[in-house]
């Protein structure tokens, strides 16, 4: 597997672990079965694909437990998974027009952090992660540099 691809498929499972602190810490008293079961489901929906071949700890939906962060850096993904879409809409610009990609570029590293993510992102260029359309459209990208 490529960069690319694991920077791809990084992102859905970094929203899921997102997703999962936000349910568990919103309801800290459900027991370990219940965060168990909350972890199974949002696996089935972020990563369907999924084959535990027979392993009844992580089948069941105790992987999470695996992810250290979770217990002394909450919602430390989220931050990986925003940087990695910026880059990738960077990726499809470079791939386009590499010198006005990268002016930009540089240019967002000179705002640093002087004004609100999305304005900054705005500012250069860039869509927000958060505004509709933007994960589908680089989905559409990164699809076609893959496959």
């Amino acid at each position: 597997m490529t960069n690319l691809q694991d920077a791809v498929t990084f992102i859905p499972y970094g929203c899921m672990v997102d997703e999962f602190q936000h349910i568990v810490y919103d309801n800290p008293d459900m027991t370990p079965a219940e965060r168990k079961e909350v972890w199974k489901e949002l696996e089935s929906q972020y990563r369907p694909w999924l084959d535990f071949d027979g392993d009844p700890f992580f089948g069941e939906g105790g992987y999470w437990q695996r992810q250290g962060h979770i217990f002394w850096n909450p919602f430390y993904y989220i931050d990986y998974v925003l940087a990695s879409v910026v880059a990738m809409q960077f990726k499809v610009w470079m791939d386009k027009d590499f010198d006005d990609a990268w002016k930009h570029y540089l240019e967002l590293c000179e705002l640093s952090a002087r004004d609100f993510y999305e304005e900054e992102l705005a500012q250069v260029g860039l869509k927000s992660p958060f505004a509709n359309g933007t994960i589908s459209e680089l989905a559409d990208d990164m699809s076609a540099k893959i496959f």
